[in-house]
């Protein structure tokens, strides 16, 4: 499984679901539109909340020691499971927001532990 870390991709991707709910329910009428709007609505909310989840594990593993590597391994796989459940949920835009945050949090901080990672997982 490979992560994702596009951050302009992933963003641009959340966008253009919102835009297609959101052009669907102009051709539909009361509550159709509305529950098209709202199921847009909560899309962006799961993308915007699983950008928050990346940077949160994000955060979490660069607060452990890197000289402990057992911890640092536990965190990286933390971060795995977390990114995991969306997959297996069929749920790849959310999943890509997730690693997105996630990297690019890394990068922020400590760019030369981003690239190790992203050197055994992909990009």
């Amino acid at each position: 499984m490979k992560l994702h870390f596009d951050m302009h991709k992933s963003t641009m991707g959340a966008l253009a679901l919102t835009l297609a709910v959101a052009l669907a329910s102009c051709g539909k009428s009361g509550e159709d539109a509305a529950d098209s709007i709202a199921a847009g609505e909560a899309a962006q909310a799961n993308v915007e909340a699983a950008i928050m989840e990346g940077r949160t594990a994000a955060r979490s593993f660069l607060a452990a020691d890197p000289a402990d590597t057992m911890a640092m391994q536990g965190k990286l796989l933390e971060a795995r499971s977390i990114q995991s459940k969306y997959v297996t949920a069929g749920r790849k835009e959310v999943a890509e927001a997730f690693d997105t945050a996630f990297i690019h949090t890394l990068r922020a901080v400590r760019p030369g532990l981003a690239e190790r990672i992203e050197a055994v997982y992909g990009k």
